[in-house]
C-alpha cells in the first residue's frame, strides 16, 4: 500500500526507492537511475533543509529532519539540470518553490484533520497530547543531535582546534543543553501545571535573564546568518519569577532568529520608564494575514507562511509565551506589518512583540 500523503513522490529509504505520490508519477529517469548513487545522495541531504538537485538532475526538498520524509522526481525552478533530463521523455512541469512548500503543508494539515474527524472525543484529546509529545521529543532530539555533533568536532581536533575554536563549540553545547532544559521545563508547565506553580519564586533582573538568552542564542544567530544585535537600553528592575519563566526570553528570540531571511537584524530593546518597564524585540518574519495575527497564540495555531518556513514547529512556542506572560502579569502585545521583502518565494514583514511590565 502507498504510504506516501504528499502531492509528490518521496524517498523511501526502507526501499531505497521514490514512492509515488498521490498526483505525480515516478519519472522514467528515475526507474533507470543507480540506486547507490541515490542511496547516498538521499543519505547526505537528509539533515540538510532546503532545495537540492538529485543526482540524475531533477528537484527534492528536504525538510532537514533525518527522519523524514525527502520530497523528490520533480522539477523545482532554480534546482534542476535542463541538460540531464531534456531528453527524458517525461512531462516534467516547472514548479515554484512556494507552490511545492504550500502544498506540502497543506497535505500535513488534511492527515491532521483526518485523524480528528475518524477519531471520538478521548482519541482525539489523546491526539492533542500526543502531537505536543512529538513536538518536545523532535526538539530535544534535535539539540542533543547538536550537543553530539559539537563534542565529537571538540574531541576529534583535540591538539589541533585554537582555543577560540574550542569556547565556539563549547559555547554551542551550553546554548543546545539551556534550550533542552526550557523544553522540558515548558512540558511540565503544559502537562501539569501545578508542578510549576507550587515551587517557590524567585526575584530576578530581566535585563539580565534576556541578555543571558541572547548570548547563549549568539551561536544560533551565527549558523542561521541573522545579525542578533546587543541589547538597546537598560533596566535594573526585578520581579518575582516562576522557574519556568526563562523559556519566555528563548522562544521569543529563539523564534525571530528562526523565521528570519540571512542577513537581518534581530533587535531588542529595554524602555524603563517610572511607571512600566518596556522590552520590544523586532525582527523580519514570515507575513501575517489580520487573522492569523488574532490567533497565532492559540495552541498549534501559526501563519501559512511560517509553516512553509518551517515545518518543524509545532504552535506551542507563543501559545507558552502566553500562559507565562499572564503567569507573571506581563502585557504581552504582537504586531505584523506590511510586506517589506520577498525570500524564497515568501512574503517577510516587520514582526515585533512588546512585552510591557507594570511597577
Amino acid at each position: 500500500m502507498n504510504r506516501n500523503n504528499f502531492p509528490f513522490p518521496i524517498w523511501d529509504t526502507n526501499s531505497d526507492s521514490p514512492i509515488e505520490g498521490t498526483l505525480f508519477e515516478i519519472p522514467s529517469i528515475c526507474q533507470k537511475a543507480r540506486r547507490k548513487n541515490c542511496r547516498r545522495f538521499y543519505k547526505n541531504v537528509a539533515d540538510k533543509k532546503g532545495f537540492h538537485e538529485c543526482p540524475e538532475g531533477l528537484s527534492c526538498y528536504s525538510t532537514g529532519d533525518n527522519q523524514a520524509d525527502i520530497v523528490t522526481a520533480i522539477r523545482i525552478e532554480d534546482t534542476y539540470s535542463n541538460s540531464k533530463i531534456k531528453n527524458s521523455g517525461d512531462y516534467l512541469p516547472t514548479l515554484p518553490k512556494k507552490l511545492v512548500l504550500s502544498s506540502l503543508m497543506r497535505s500535513k494539515d488534511q492527515v491532521k484533520k483526518r485523524v480528528h474527524e475518524t477519531a471520538d472525543i478521548e482519541e482525539a484529546e489523546g491526539f492533542e497530547d500526543k502531537q505536543l509529545v512529538d513536538f518536545s521529543l523532535h526538539e530535544v532530539r534535535k539539540f542533543n543531535r547538536q550537543i553530539k555533533r559539537y563534542s565529537e568536532e571538540i574531541l576529534s581536533g583535540l591538539g589541533s582546534l585554537a582555543t577560540k575554536s574550542i569556547e565556539s563549540k563549547a559555547q554551542s553545547i551550553f546554548s543546545a543543553s539551556s534550550m533542552i532544559s526550557t523544553r522540558l521545563n515548558i512540558y511540565d508547565f503544559e502537562v501539569n501545571p501545578q508542578t510549576i506553580t507550587s515551587q517557590d519564586t524567585r526575584s530576578a533582573n530581566i535585563y539580565k535573564k534576556f541578555d543571558k538568552t541572547r548570548r547563549i542564542l549568539s551561536s544560533y544567530a551565527k549558523e542561521k546568518n541573522v545579525t542578533l544585535s546587543p541589547i538597546t537600553g537598560n533596566s535594573y528592575h526585578e520581579i518575582e519569577i516562576y522557574q519556568v519563566f526563562d523559556f519566555l526570553p528563548f522562544v521569543l528570540m529563539e523564534n525571530a532568529i528562526k523565521y528570519s531571511p540571512e542577513s537581518q537584524d534581530v533587535n531588542l530593546e529595554f524602555d524603563d520608564a517610572a511607571n512600566e518597564l518596556t522590552i520590544t524585540l523586532s525582527s523580519i518574519g514570515p507575513k501575517n494575514s489580520k487573522e492569523e495575527l488574532a490567533n497565532i497564540v492559540q495552541k498549534g495555531k501559526r501563519g501559512r507562511h511560517a509553516k512553509i518556513v518551517d515545518e518543524s514547529g509545532g504552535g506551542y512556542g507563543l501559545y507558552f509565551a502566553t500562559l507565562i506572560c499572564d503567569l507573571h502579569e506581563i502585557d504581552m502585545k504582537i504586531d505584523s506589518g506590511d510586506a517589506r521583502l520577498t525570500y524564497n518565494g515568501i512574503e517577510y514583514s516587520s514582526f515585533t512583540v512588546t512585552l510591557r511590565i507594570y511597577k
